[in-house]
């Protein structure tokens, strides 16, 4: 699980940089695309963690 959480952190780095990085190059359009993609990929592993979580959890029991 902790091994999760660190890829997780990580990869949300990694899309915090590249976010960065391309902010001075990309139009306005770009810029928001990325971001949209960003927050979805952002919300899509948090329901991953909490569906390892659970099972963690009844594993557990």
């Amino acid at each position: 699980m902790e091994d999760f959480k660190n890829v997780s952190n990580e990869f949300s780095n990694n899309i915090e940089y590249l976010i960065k990085r391309n902010e001075g190059k990309s139009s306005i359009d770009e810029f928001e695309e990325i971001c949209e993609v960003k927050n979805t990929l952002e919300i899509e592993v948090k329901k991953f963690q909490l569906k390892l979580e659970k099972l963690r959890d009844l594993t557990e029991s």
